[in-house]
């Protein structure tokens, strides 16, 4: 997950690095991942990505919001579930 959040800083164009990563740590059961890849989908939705699932997105949010270590991530998740 952290090589994610490395990526994930850089912003543009290692998003989609960042991504993969997140989506590795996700299924290794690192729900914190899950916030950080919403928040791709997110962008990804203003980028016009075709993918982009709204559902997916706050079941990942809630996920984070429920099961996270991190009360930060809590936190942040809480405030984007729609």
């Amino acid at each position: 997950m952290k090589l994610g959040i490395l990526y994930y800083k850089f912003q543009i164009p290692f998003i989609l690095k960042s991504r993969l990563y997140f989506e590795l740590a996700l299924n290794y059961g690192m729900v914190e991942a899950g916030y950080y890849l919403a928040t791709i989908y997110e962008w990804e939705k203003n980028t016009n990505n075709a993918d982009y699932d709204p559902e997916i997105v706050n079941l990942l949010y809630a996920s984070a919001a429920e099961k996270s270590d991190d009360e930060e991530i809590k936190k942040m998740a809480r405030k984007k579930i729609k």
